[in-house]
């Protein structure tokens, strides 16, 4: 279930061994230079839209799968899920009692929720609980200004304050709905308005889901890095030479985002400024690398 995971860290890899494996087997490259750039770079962008529109999805749900099984399964206990920016909460407190909690608005960093309704399903009686704010603390959770409606006998009752006992904490619940790498592509703009309405949104997500799907055109940009690069050598120099220098630009590449990424988490930088370094580097040397051959 790992695989698809593996694969798009490799794939910058995959895109540089490619890219050599055309060039040294076709002896007249150098001869028909510009139409088998412009061909191979084609070929790259379009491996690219294929992992962003079919292994991007798939990887996600495959990788949801691999956390269900490597983790404890809680269902029994609760189920946490968002929908509609909303948090829909399923909390069984034991087979007789069931609570269903639907938070409009709370804040993830210190628990503070607000407008919440929960039906309590109970073996003798049902409730509709509606409060104005509250607040979840551990495995509790205090709510203020309740208006308790019983189901059964359409009779109800205000209380100031009251405690539910939950079956999960604080850290269960900011887990259930941060796991940012495990959407697909085409649901990125809608986890980003969650998280941010939650209080969980940072820049490393944004710099990850652009990074994503800009992904195409950056494998390009590697693409002339690689060809610029290997352009210097002759074609009778060792073929792992060749492979080994291409290997190595991958992994400082794939260095640099880790870094850019790493900056970017310590230090709060807007995601848009980290992407135009993590992509602008490598074009810049790209370029030169080629107009460079072009000259010569």
């Amino acid at each position: 279930l790992k695989v698809q995971s593996i694969y798009r860290r490799c794939q910058v890899f995959d895109i540089i061994i490619e890219s050599n494996l055309r060039k040294i087997v076709d002896s007249s490259y150098m001869h028909q230079r510009t139409k088998k750039q412009f061909i191979t770079f084609l070929a790259i962008f379009f491996t690219g839209l294929l992992i962003l529109i079919i292994f991007n999805p798939l990887s996600a749900k495959l990788e949801n799968q691999f956390d269900k099984i490597t983790t404890k399964d809680f269902s029994d206990l609760y189920s946490i899920n968002i929908k509609n920016n909303e948090l829909w909460i399923k909390n069984i407190k034991n087979p007789d009692e069931k609570y269903f909690i639907n938070i409009s608005n709370i804040d993830l960093e210190n628990m503070n929720a607000n407008n919440i309704k929960i039906i309590s399903v109970t073996k003798d009686d049902n409730y509709f609980f509606l409060s104005k704010t509250g607040r979840i603390i551990n495995k509790q959770f205090n709510l203020n200004d309740v208006i308790i409606f019983n189901i059964d006998n359409d009779e109800y009752e205000k209380r100031k304050n009251i405690k539910l006992d939950l079956n999960f904490n604080n850290k269960n619940l900011i887990d259930s709905i941060s796991n940012y790498k495990y959407i697909p592509f085409y649901k990125y703009k809608e986890h980003l308005n969650s998280l941010k309405k939650f209080n969980l949104y940072s820049s490393e997500i944004s710099l990850f889901y652009v990074s994503t799907i800009i992904n195409p055109f950056f494998l390009v940009i590697i693409g002339f890095i690689v060809m610029g690069f290997s352009g210097k050598f002759k074609k009778n120099d060792s073929f792992f030479k060749v492979l080994f220098i291409s290997i190595l630009i991958g992994f400082l590449l794939f260095l640099l985002k880790e870094i850019i990424t790493a900056l970017t988490i310590t230090y709060d930088i807007h995601f848009l400024l980290s992407y135009l370094i993590i992509f602008s580097i490598p074009l810049i040397i790209g370029l030169y690398q080629i107009i460079n051959i072009e000259i010569k």
